[in-house]
């Protein structure tokens, strides 16, 4: 018995000192490779993302992590072995120090990179935010003109701010997304700033920064924490699809991915009944081979190729129509370098978004020559900052640097008359963009967000980023029954 205990023992001391190894080795890796501290995310992504997920920047982590194991458990059984008769009490004792000491400092080193400690105090300690502040759409009267604006919602994948000169409030020497850049600053459009001459967006807080957490943030005012099932995605929000499509609204959602990732199709199948038109539309519809692969699908030159013809259509309706695009070109690693884009740097990533911006201009001209342009509002906007952590060093952004998600509201319905800048996050996108399109909303707060027309703080202004965000890292009950299980 007691030698079961002495192998169960050091079969314990293993275990630990391999798990603490691979904490900070996994935290390390996410932050240089991913450019996010984001843990929760990355974990959402790989146990929840689906099949539409790109498992390829986590192989290398997966082999480094299948070596480390390796290497721990062998070299450990050796020195086991080596000193089974010869100094054992001696080699024991630095062994169990050596093991305490490697948990300690990794698991330091793991909170300051990725939060690790605070995502656990998160799953035990609970949030009275939603209790405290979520206001249910389905209690609030929102009222929409008698004339329908239509409305165009863009999601630039990983677009900032940062891309932008630093005399706009980017962070570069060389504005590698001019075009963008000139549409925040152009004084016929919305930026949330009083004075125009500076760039602003939305900061992402905790369970927002990835595309489909933020996706259900800008359209539902909540954080995407667990989804629950496939067959009732989050049943008790209200999404801004839900309410157009009370309204009348013909909804369409254009990406060129497959819409399998966090069963992102289901969401918006469920909330506001959107015609999914993604990379399996693409194929089914023979707008593409059936063996066309680019990317992670098809790239953004055809995705807005697709919007164009398919506003064509439902512009010409009297039904007023919500179309939701979904760009992928500047996703990492690198981007997608298409026959579009320009070789000005030496750079891929920087060349891919200086594309974006440019593809994104001409497709907003086209919509501007359109006889529907006049009633309808065109939303940009990141859906978080970018995982491209290279070219964030290459360019020596500072870690003190904001970085928030590109934003701007062009043709709106509501005109911003405050003479200060707002600070938001990605929730705050909710009710503004009804408010863009000509609704009153009673209150002007929906889910967890604010109407930034309105003279009404946001929970950013009002708790503070730091704040805010650790209350979203908490567990919330009113999140799990009321919004996941919709009791």
């Amino acid at each position: 018995m007691n030698r079961v205990f002495k192998i169960l023992g050091k079969i314990f001391l293993v275990v630990f000192l391999t798990v603490s190894l691979l904490c900070a080795l996994v935290s390390g890796w996410l932050v240089s490779h991913l450019g996010t501290r984001d843990l929760y995310g990355t974990i959402f992504s790989i146990t929840q993302g689906g099949d539409g997920a790109n498992m390829e920047p986590f192989y290398s982590i997966i082999a480094k992590s299948i070596i480390l194991i390796v290497v721990t458990v062998v070299g450990s059984v050796v020195l086991f072995r080596v000193f089974r008769n010869r100094g054992r009490r001696w080699f024991y004792s630095v062994y169990i120090m050596a093991v305490i000491s490697a948990f300690i400092v990794c698991m330091q080193y793991s909170e300051d990179e990725v939060g690790l400690l605070t995502l656990i105090k998160g799953q035990i300690t609970e949030t009275t935010l939603f209790e405290d502040e979520y206001v249910d759409p389905d209690d609030v009267k929102i009222t929409f003109p008698e004339g329908k604006r239509n409305l165009i919602y863009i999601s630039i994948e990983s677009m900032e701010d940062t891309f932008s000169l630093g005399q706009y409030g980017g962070a570069l020497d060389r504005d590698v997304i001019p075009e963008l850049t000139a549409l925040q600053l152009d004084k016929d459009n919305v930026n949330f700033t009083a004075e125009h001459n500076m760039l602003n967006g939305a900061y992402t807080p905790a369970n927002t920064a990835w595309t489909a957490a933020s996706q259900v943030a800008q359209t539902s005012g909540v954080p995407l924490k667990d989804y629950g099932s496939t067959d009732r995605y989050m049943p008790g929000i209200v999404s801004i699809g839900d309410i157009l499509n009370s309204y009348g609204y013909k909804q369409v959602y254009i990406a060129g991915s497959y819409m399998y990732y966090a069963d992102m199709s289901e969401y918006y199948r469920q909330h506001g009944s959107y015609e999914m038109q993604d990379m399996h539309y693409a194929v089914k519809n023979g707008l593409v081979p059936s063996d066309y692969f680019e990317n992670w699908g098809y790239e953004d030159e055809k995705l807005f190729q697709f919007a164009r013809d398919e506003l064509s259509k439902i512009g010409d309706s009297r039904q007023p129509f919500n179309l939701f695009i979904a760009t992928m070109d500047t996703h990492f690693p690198d981007g997608y370098k298409c026959r579009l884009c320009p070789d000005d740097s030496d750079i891929q990533y920087e060349n891919v978004l200086s594309c974006e911006s440019s593809q994104l201009e001409s497709f907003i001209e086209w919509v501007k020559e359109q006889d529907f342009y006049e009633n309808t509002t065109i939303i940009l906007s990141g859906d978080h900052p970018t995982m491209e952590k290279r070219y964030i060093r290459e360019k020596n952004v500072s870690d003190r640097y904001d970085r928030k998600t590109y934003v701007v509201v062009i043709n709106s319905g509501e005109t911003y008359t405050l003479d200060y800048d707002r600070q938001f996050t990605v929730f705050d996108m909710y009710p503004t963009t009804l408010a863009a399109i000509g609704a009153e909303i009673e209150g002007d707060r929906l889910g967890l967000g604010v109407n930034l027309f309105s003279e009404t703080p946001t929970l950013l202004e009002r708790y503070g980023y730091d704040k805010l965000n650790s209350e979203l890292e908490k567990k919330s009950v009113y999140y799990n029954t009321k919004l996941k299980a919709g009791k």
